[in-house]
C-alpha cells in the first residue's frame, strides 16, 4: 500500500509517499511544494492543489493522511 502524507501550509506544503509491505516500509519520494509567497493566497492554493494532483497521478497512493 502507498500512503501520501501531507503537512499543509500556504507558503510551504510538505509531502511524503511511503510504501508499506507487511512490516517493511520504503520511502518513495518526499519534498515540499513552495508557491511564490508574493502570489495572492487564492493563487497559492491553486498551485498547491495542482502539485498534489500531480503527485497523486505520478505515485498512485491508495490513502492519504493530512496533519492537522
Amino acid at each position: 500500500m502507498r500512503v501520501l502524507g501531507i503537512d499543509p501550509g500556504s507558503v510551504a506544503t510538505g509531502y511524503g509517499v511511503v510504501e508499506c509491505r507487511g512490516r517493511s516500509y520504503r520511502l518513495v519520494t518526499c519534498g515540499c511544494l513552495r508557491p511564490d509567497p508574493k502570489m495572492p493566497f487564492s493563487r497559492r492554493l491553486v498551485r498547491i492543489y495542482d502539485g498534489l494532483i500531480e503527485l497523486v497521478a505520478e505515485f498512485g497512493p491508495e490513502v492519504a493522511a493530512v496533519e492537522a
